[in-house]
């Protein structure tokens, strides 16, 4: 009876269509804001584990080389130690059985890296993928890093180096879901021991 008055009344009608808009435009403003804020989350969490597990890998001295003088990053230790380290970080977050998936990819020799990994998140569908870089070298060097799109290449290194490139592809959820939205984020680790005569 009040819904059919208010229907009928020409201010009525506008009233009930101005108060469904406002609740379709609070809808999408929430929905929004709870995707910035997850994504914000994300790439914080990404930027510390990818830091953490980075460092951790540094530290890994090839003994072999070691003997000849040199200091060098140990590429098969590094990656491993990496890989436990973000598993451990990142993924873990008190559930078990989540893991890295290492995948081959050719690459032009510019854009060569060690490892390439990636996780896809069962129940949301987005996808992490770690380009990882080990440099050995005392000479300045200049890092490429990553497969296309992704591609770093503006890094300088002049000694033993890990590099990750990770890239975070976030899938929207609710009533805009559109495009992925596609985050970076890079980590360099050098090792800064040095032989004393």
């Amino acid at each position: 009876m009040m819904l059919t008055k208010l229907l009928v009344n020409k201010k009525g009608a506008a009233t009930i269509f101005l108060v469904l808009i406002l609740a379709i435009l609070l809808a999408s403003i929430i929905v929004i804001t709870l995707d910035m804020t997850h994504i914000t989350r994300l790439a914080g969490d990404l930027d510390i584990a990818l830091d953490s597990s980075a460092k951790a890998a540094s530290i890994q001295i090839d003994e072999n080389a070691l003997l000849y003088g040199n200091v060098f990053i140990d590429k098969e230790s590094a990656l491993s130690i990496f890989k436990d380290m973000f598993e451990r970080n990142f993924l873990s977050r008190g559930k078990t059985g989540q893991f890295l998936i290492e995948q081959s990819v050719f690459y032009p020799t510019s854009f060569k890296v060690e490892a390439e990994y990636y996780y896809i998140s069962p129940s949301t569908g987005n996808r992490i993928d770690l380009f990882v870089k080990v440099i050995n070298t005392s000479t300045p060097e200049i890092l490429s890093l990553g497969r296309y799109p992704y591609i770093i290449s503006d890094i300088s290194v002049d000694r033993s180096t890990i590099a990750v490139l990770g890239v975070l592809t976030y899938n929207r959820v609710g009533l805009l879901q559109r495009d992925p939205i596609v985050v970076k984020r890079v980590a360099v680790s050098q090792l800064t021991a040095e032989l004393v005569n």
